[in-house]
């Protein structure tokens, strides 16, 4: 009996002794400018913006720029904050009930900028299906916090910076950072791809990608993504992006930039040298600059045919975004200056004359009284004499 009730005795002490489970976090509520509500669910993020919240400066300071349309509410219980946050600076305040700015101090890292996020990046974001890349991204000091978006594509036969294939395109310049990490896309070429897009803990300077002489760029803050690609469960390549700022800036995992890998900040110069010489190319290339001209003029596709490529490609960079890894040309902001000049149909000029012997400006005369100035560039000896720009004034 004495046995009994000393084993009695120590399992009620256990019992004392054993934490009860944690109770899991309230979510958070943010309702948008526009009365969209999203919730914070993850318990850990949901408790590092409670915490964060307390982290506030002394009074006094004032925001670089203060928006008050992007003022965002965030609530839970009986608590309700309300928060500006500038993607522009990387800096969160609260906003208090007289409208007053107080700036949060410290690195929000995830916590804060994950509401603003849910609201501006228009994919519905999780933090499910962030855990299969924890390993891979950390051992490159990289952080994924959320799924932007995932997709099924199939991979270009041949990466060779085309004017018109824009996967093609796309994956000519991404490949140069998966090799940068160890990567090789070649021998998947032609195959269909599973490609998940990750929301980063991490920001960089912008001067991380371009070093553009702005006073202030280089200390700019850019939220980043990270891409994995993956055939079957097997990874496949990975790298930084910059997201929607320009689909052209991206990093390897290695955190290596194009200015380190090549030299340069803008692409067009690598991809110019990607591109193929297609068999029209190399028969216009016999022309000389009237008859180039005179062939903008009356050819079914001037774009396409005509214009410089370094011109083409660098308009198809701008045209492409990274929430959906690429988009297809035309899709989403088009060039009116590309459509406008391609609706022209002049017909046959009936005088061109060289206006500027210098700047290689030519003059066409129309027999209508129509009067156009194009310039031209030797882009090289394989593809001859391109057109950088046609107008109606010089």
């Amino acid at each position: 009996m004495r046995r009994l009730l000393c084993a009695l005795l120590c399992g009620i002490l256990l019992l004392g002794l054993t934490p009860a489970p944690a109770e899991t976090a309230e979510p958070w509520v943010i309702t948008t400018p526009e009365d969209e509500r999203f919730e914070v669910r993850d318990p850990a993020l949901a408790e590092e913006i409670r915490e964060a919240l307390t982290r506030r400066s002394e009074e006094g300071e004032t925001p670089r720029r203060f928006l008050p349309e992007r003022v965002i509410t965030l609530s839970r219980g009986g608590e309700t904050f309300r928060l500006y946050y500038d993607d522009l600076y990387g800096e969160t305040w609260l906003v208090e009930a007289d409208g007053t700015p107080v700036l949060l101090e410290g690195d929000p890292g995830a916590s804060l900028v994950y509401p603003f996020r849910l609201w501006t990046e228009k994919p519905p974001l999780s933090t499910d299906g962030v855990e299969p890349w924890r390993e891979l991204l950390a051992g490159y000091g990289w952080t994924p916090f959320f799924v932007i978006s995932r997709e099924t594509l199939t991979l270009p036969q041949r990466l060779t910076a085309s004017t018109t294939d824009a996967a093609d395109l796309y994956f000519t310049w991404l490949d140069l950072f998966l090799q940068d990490a160890g990567y090789d896309l070649t021998p998947y070429l032609g195959q269909e791809v599973q490609v998940t897009i990750l929301g980063l803990w991490e920001t960089v300077p912008w001067g991380s990608f371009n070093q553009m002489n702005w006073s202030s760029a280089s200390s700019l803050p850019v939220n980043l993504r990270g891409i994995v690609l993956e055939q079957d469960g097997r990874v496949l390549g990975a790298c930084v992006s910059a997201g929607r700022h320009d689909c052209t800036w991206k990093l390897s995992l290695k955190g290596s930039g194009a200015l380190a890998l090549l030299g340069i900040d803008d692409p067009t110069e690598y991809l110019v040298s990607r591109a193929e010489v297609s068999e029209e190319e190399a028969a216009r290339a016999q022309l000389g600059p009237e008859e180039a001209v005179r062939g903008y003029f009356t050819a079914e596709d001037p774009r396409g045919d005509w214009t410089a490529r370094r011109v083409l490609l660098a308009r198809r960079c701008a045209n492409m975004a990274d929430d959906r890894l690429f988009l297809d040309f035309g899709e989403e902001y088009a060039d009116e200056e590309d459509r406008a000049n391609a609706a022209e149909r002049l017909g046959e000029p009936a005088a061109v004359n060289l206006e500027d012997e210098v700047e290689y400006v030519w003059r066409a005369d129309f027999p209508g009284g129509e009067t156009r100035y194009v310039k031209l560039v030797h882009e090289s000896d394989a593809t001859g004499w391109k057109v950088l720009w046609c107008y109606d004034n010089y």
